[in-house]
């Protein structure tokens, strides 16, 4: 896949795997996402293993997969998968200012909410909840589509 197609695949699918690392602890999350112009956004609690970890060591994996069909055969070792996935290495940081935590917010609510109009949020909403970047630094995708050859 090209950079481009692993964006595009960020930018539609719906949910990825956040992994983070701390005292020689992986942790792994299934979460909600938003990719907009090289960053990976999500949003969580103050209290909580992911966010916890996040503080402590910023660098991250992410990924996203999706299991097109299982492609069967009479052997075995014939049988093959059509799916496409992305990995992301990066670095996270929380975003601090309200106005960006806004937006970012508006953000998910336009791509799960399936909504045009533009969501507001309250004083209350926006401090209880911690809005996080991951800046990508590398990014790597394949695929293996029906009719294609695996890239």
């Amino acid at each position: 896949m090209t950079r481009r197609d692993s964006e595009r695949f960020l930018e539609q699918a719906l949910v990825g795997r956040l992994g983070t690392s701390w005292r020689n602890e992986p942790y792994v999350v299934p979460l909600n996402f938003v990719y907009d112009a090289g960053k990976v956004y999500l949003h969580c609690s103050r209290e909580g293993r992911k966010f916890a970890y996040l503080s402590k060591n910023p660098k991250i994996s992410f990924e996203v997969d999706q299991l097109i069909r299982i492609r069967r055969s009479k052997k075995p070792c014939d049988f093959s998968a059509y799916y496409r996935s992305v990995i992301v290495a990066g670095e996270a940081r929380v975003v601090k200012a309200v106005k960006a935590k806004r937006q970012v917010l508006q953000m998910f609510v336009r791509k799960y909410g399936k909504s045009k109009r533009k969501p507001s949020f309250g004083k209350e909403e926006l401090e209880r909840v911690e809005v996080v970047a991951i800046t990508v630094q590398e990014i790597t995708g394949k695929q293996n589509l029906p009719g294609r050859t695996r890239t």
